[in-house]
């Protein structure tokens, strides 16, 4: 229980910073 827990929340703070990062990405790629 607690693992699948750990392991959800740890997928959110991986995936937030990605998302994140994808989004500059496309700003700066859509600005140069």
């Amino acid at each position: 229980m607690s693992f699948t827990v750990k392991t959800k929340w740890s997928n959110r703070f991986i995936f937030i910073p990605t998302s994140c990062y994808n989004a500059s990405l496309e700003i700066t790629a859509s600005i140069s």
